[in-house]
Order: C-alpha cells, then sequence, then structure tokens
C-alpha cells in the first residue's frame, strides 16, 4: 500500500512516499517512543526531554531514520548548522507506516546546533550571546529564509531511499514574524505565522524559533503547530517554547 506521509523543519518540508516493507514497519506503541536523547554536541553530550506529550524520531526506526536524515541534509545545506533531534507527537510518530498516517503532519519540533554559523561554542556567557542575537534575530531569521529559497528553490526535488522516496520543497514564502523578538533570561525568541495549501488544502502554521546556549555551545529551538486544527495562539507557543528551553538548561548545568 502506498503511504505519504509530510513533516516539516523551519522552512523546509519533505514528503515521504513509497510501499514500505511489512518487516519495517512501526508497530510500537506510542508510549514506548523515545522521550529521553543524549546527542554529541562538539566533545561534550546533552541530554534533552521531548515536550510533554512528544517524542523523538529515533533513528532507529525505518521510515523515522529517513525522515531524520532527508532533514539533516537540508538543514546542514541551507542553513550551515546540525540538526540534533526533531520530535512530533508520539500518536503521530506511531502511525507511521500505518494506513493512520497523517497527510500534511505540521506539528512538530527541532533542535540544532548553530555550529558554523554561530561557532562550534560561544565564548560568552549566555546572557552576553542572547544580547547579541536579539539584535539581529529578526533579520537573521529572514536571512534564513533567503538561504533555503537559495538552496532549494521553489521546485519539488525527489531521491529514492531504500522503499520509500523522498521529495524535498523549500517553504520560502508567505512567513509573517512578529515585530520584535521577545527575551527572557534563557532565551531570545520570535513567533510567525505561515499560511499555505497543503495537499491541496489551506492550512495555518503557528510557530516559534528561539535561540540559547546549553554548556556554551549555541542552540536553536524550533516548535509549530499546525493552528488549522490545533488551538495554539503565539503567546501559548512562546510559554512552551521557554518552558522547554529552561527545562534543558535545569537538566545539563
Amino acid at each position: 500500500m502506498k503511504k505519504t506521509f509530510l513533516c516539516l523543519l523551519l522552512l523546509a518540508s519533505s514528503a515521504l512516499t513509497g510501499a514500505i516493507p511489512a518487516a519495517a514497519q512501526d508497530t510500537r506503541k506510542p508510549v514506548e517512543f523515545r522521550r529521553t536523547l543524549f546527542v554529541p554536541v562538539g566533545q561534550e553530550t546533552i541530554k534533552l526531554e521531548a515536550p510533554k506529550g512528544m517524542c523523538f524520531v529515533d533513528q532507529s526506526g525505518y521510515i523515522e531514520e529517513v525522515i531524520f536524515d532527508t532533514l539533516a541534509e537540508a538543514v546542514r545545506t541551507a542553513k550551515e548548522e546540525v540538526l540534533l533531534a526533531t520530535f512530533s507527537p508520539c500518536d503521530d510518530l506511531a502511525s507511521f507506516g500505518t494506513s493512520s498516517a497523517k497527510h500534511g503532519m505540521i506539528t512538530s519540533g527541532s533542535v540544532t546546533w548553530l555550529n558554523p554559523s554561530y561557532g562550534a561554542k560561544s565564548p560568552m556567557e549566555r546572557h552576553d550571546y542572547l544580547d547579541m542575537r536579539e539584535a539581529t534575530f529578526r533579520s537573521d531569521m529572514l536571512k534564513k529564509i533567503d538561504r533555503f529559497a537559495e538552496a532549494f528553490g521553489d521546485k519539488k526535488k525527489t531521491s529514492q531511499r531504500g522503499a520509500v522516496t523522498v521529495t524535498t520543497q523549500a517553504i520560502t514564502t508567505g512567513y509573517d514574524f512578529e515585530d520584535r523578538p521577545e527575551r527572557t533570561d534563557n532565551a531570545v525568541s520570535i513567533g510567525y505565522v505561515n499560511t499555505r495549501e497543503v495537499n491541496y488544502e489551506s492550512m495555518t502554521e503557528s510557530g516559534v524559533i528561539a535561540t540559547t546556549s546549553i554548556k556554551r555551545h549555541p542552540i536553536e529551538v524550533s516548535l509549530r503547530y499546525d493552528t488549522t486544527t490545533e488551538g495554539h495562539s503565539l503567546i501559548d507557543i512562546h510559554k512552551l517554547v521557554n518552558h522547554f528551553i529552561d527545562q534543558q538548561i535545569a537538566i545539563n548545568e
């Protein structure tokens, strides 16, 4: 049976289609998906805890490995960064490779290491790093869109990975960012709204992108929701992102 999946990572989308071998289909229940992740960052390891109700994309899974590798390549190419983790609602991950898989799945998040774009490790304390980023954060996000547009253009690109056909297309238009970033003790963040057509249906994505430093490593976090069907305001998402960042700092420092 042919299945279609869509997973968005900030400004880039990957649609996965193909006949999934029965042996590779995931039979785990949502509670069995990974909520804790240890990721190498330079010469150190950072522990990540997924937000409530979400689980990390586990590269040991057939479909999840394809999704992660595709997104990691897009991040490396267009953003000059390293994808550390991506996460989605546990129920959505559990549906991969089944007839109940969502088409046009938007709700998801990611964590990237800003190396080499901001260096492997910041010489500054977190407060000073955030002061530096706050001044240009909005324009930095606009430039990031331009980098995706330059790297991928508007045309879809397809490649074959085993039994899965991967279609990648940059989403470089329609982003309406807040006028100025929000600042907390641990993060600088900015929200956006994007309305576009996915699988011939209009949908609205609302998200927040934030930066912080953990163990002096510059990190970026993004979290987005399909607000066509889920009632999350940008205020709500800012709170969720700030809580997520506070949690990661607390368990690592």
